[in-house]
């Protein structure tokens, strides 16, 4: 009803240093899409948040949710305060609810079985079913009473590692994430659900699985996934999207599940499928991992075709300055290591404009792209825009990730981002929404 939420950082400030309390390891990220500087201009660290603003008040004030000054929620016995909030947050579609993701050093302490001291809960999912902020997941598997944060299907033996990209939240207490784990060496994904319950730790429902790359086979197929997306949840309702490869998709797509055990997965679009308004041998070659749902409409970008342009992508100049420094090849590494950068980055090239100054990569991006909206209902794909008129390209690109080592940036924003090394990747960014029963409308960046 008018409720904003967003994700906002300050160039100065007073926003504190964030993580004070849990000592040792340190978790934290920068999306790297926001920028800010991490010197804190006009004395002070910069200010880290999400925030929010009621549009339907006039006048109204913008009103925090979480920043570096505030403590993390139950379980926390070490007063930790918030570092950083890598992702953007999301509100629920018929409730106040919202759902971040945050990283802050550790928060919980307890013994081991030999006796001796540890520290975990470097990150997690945050939200407000009941005004007050409390913890929805979190990397606290391990520790004693909270077999319920582990990864559900491995048999409560593994805990989740980091939550990548957004969360989603439904219902007005249901959080829907990707979740990140390791069996044997081997980094693992999924997309989960937890209902919550009133309290400090919102009960003690474990997670339920959607979908992995464990076991879950693609529909229609006999492979199983090799990847999962973040999910976006609406009602009773989640999408996602799931491919054999999500460099190089052959198999895969976008998927609805009911919020429910062992969910059905209904296919909505699909690598190879057809896409609407273009001749009948065009068919889609890449999809987006983020979407849009509002409950019956999931927008998405799609690609076909062969043909592609060459973009070249800088080094950003303002955010995290370890990723900053290692895509420049000068991270000075503070183990003694050495100094490490970025293999793909270009810097000796003396004919570009800003040789000596920032590094760069080109990437190869299909020609044919565009915006799309599925109705489930009708079970009819539309699209919204396209390339080769108004609109050049859809996809923004942001370098982001975890560097091989910690420099001078580790301690303002932590080293944990999603647990995947630092690169580059690109996202599109749309909206889609509309009363029951009438057209959709469709919001878009490009």
């Amino acid at each position: 009803d008018g409720l904003v939420v967003i994700r906002a950082r300050s160039r100065g400030g007073h926003g504190g240093g964030g993580g004070h309390g849990g000592g040792g390891d340190h978790g934290g990220g920068d999306s790297g899409g926001a920028a800010h500087s991490g010197s804190g201009h006009s004395g002070g660290q910069p200010t880290h948040g999400i925030y929010a603003r009621d549009m339907s008040v006039a006048g109204s004030e913008v009103y925090r949710i979480l920043d570096r000054t505030v403590v993390v929620p139950a379980p926390n016995n070490l007063g930790t305060t918030f570092v950083e909030t890598p992702s953007f947050p999301r509100i629920d579609m018929h409730s106040d609810t919202l759902a971040t993701r945050a990283n802050h050093r550790p928060v919980h302490r307890y013994n081991l079985e030999d006796g001796s001291e540890t520290r975990a809960g470097t990150t997690g999912i945050y939200t407000n079913p009941n005004a007050e902020l409390i913890t929805g997941a979190a990397k606290l598997g391990d520790a004693p009473g909270y077999g319920f944060l582990r990864v559900p299907e491995l048999n409560g033996a593994i805990r989740f590692e980091v939550f990548p990209g957004a969360p989603s939240v439904t219902n007005g207490n249901t959080i829907v994430f990707k979740g990140n784990y390791t069996v044997d060496g081997v980094g693992k994904t999924g997309v989960y659900f937890r209902e919550l319950l009133p309290g400090p730790r919102g009960g003690d429902y474990p997670s339920i699985l959607i979908a992995n790359n464990t076991d879950t086979l693609i529909p229609g197929t006999y492979t199983v996934f090799g990847s999962t997306a973040p999910p976006n949840a609406a009602g009773d309702n989640v999408v996602f999207a799931g491919f054999d490869d999500e460099h190089a998709p052959t198999l895969g797509g976008i998927y609805l599940a009911p919020l429910q055990f062992q969910p059905p997965l209904r296919t909505l679009v699909s690598i190879g499928g057809a896409v609407p308004g273009e001749r009948a041998t065009a068919a889609f070659n890449n999809l987006g991992e983020g979407s849009a749902f509002d409950g019956r409409n999931v927008g998405f970008w799609g690609a076909w075709g062969e043909q592609t342009r060459t973009v070249r992508l800088y080094c950003a100049e303002e955010g995290n300055r370890d990723r900053i420094a290692y895509c420049n090849q000068n991270l000075v590494c503070l183990d003694g290591s050495g100094t490490l950068g970025d293999p793909q980055s270009i810097c000796d090239d003396e004919d570009d404009p800003h040789y000596g100054k920032r590094c760069y990569v080109e990437r190869e991006i299909p020609v044919n792209q565009g915006i799309f909206v599925h109705d489930i209902k009708t079970q009819r794909t539309h699209i919204v825009a396209k390339t080769g008129g108004e609109f050049d390209d859809f996809l923004f690109w942001h370098y982001a990730g975890k560097p091989p080592c910690a420099g001078r940036g580790h301690e303002e924003e932590g080293g944990e981002e999603d647990g995947e090394s630092v690169r580059w990747r690109s996202s599109a960014f749309m909206a889609v929404g509309g009363p029951p029963g009438a057209a959709f409308k469709a919001a878009f960046k490009a």
